[in-house]
């Protein structure tokens, strides 16, 4: 399994963190059942959790900040890039992105990829190997061009409870070119 994988483990939905992981996958919980939940999957409504919730799930399998699953628990395994032209056919938004790149080595991560996206869910992709410094410089082209915008950087930090500076995370998040509108 690779970064940005997902796998389903009875009805919760993890993102895989890292490569090489042996006998347990390197995770953390993203989406929950809650019947209160804005999303509806199969009938069933779940909820996207925050890293500090996600850590109150699985605590049998928490390493640090971070779920340590067996392989033998792990019901169903989501590849981005296996998925990419499946989603495409249902999903507008993920098309765009894809027609946009145009790379071989990519593929839609995130709720879009697991069918727990919402209207408004970002579209998050992975590029492969050789891909991602195309895909950067694609992406670079596009803000330069006008063709893109700046993501709301405001957004993102107060989603992720950042610790440092917004000034010190806007100069790091601008360098990147790994995201936009």
């Amino acid at each position: 399994m690779r970064h940005r994988d997902f796998i389903r483990v009875g009805d919760h939905y993890f993102s895989v963190l890292g490569y090489g992981h042996g006998d347990t996958v390197s995770c953390i919980l993203r989406y929950v059942p809650d019947e209160s939940g804005d999303r509806v999957k199969d009938g069933k409504k779940f909820k996207k959790v925050s890293h500090r919730e996600a850590l109150g799930y699985f605590k049998d399998y928490r390493f640090g900040n971070i779920h340590r699953i067996p392989i033998e628990t792990v019901d169903e395994v989501f590849k981005p890039d296996e998925k990419l032209s499946e989603v495409c056919e249902n999903d507008g938004a993920v098309k765009e992105v894809a027609d946009f790149f145009r790379l071989e080595k990519m593929g839609v991560t995130g709720s879009r990829l697991i069918g727990l996206s919402k209207d408004d869910s970002d579209v998050d992709f992975v590029l492969y190997d050789e891909c991602f410094e195309m895909g950067r410089m694609k992406i670079k082209r596009g803000l330069e061009s006008g063709i893109l915008e700046k993501p709301n950087l405001d957004r993102i930090y107060e989603k992720r409870s950042i610790t440092l500076p917004f000034e010190i995370f806007e100069v790091h998040e601008l360098r990147k070119y790994n995201k936009a509108i």
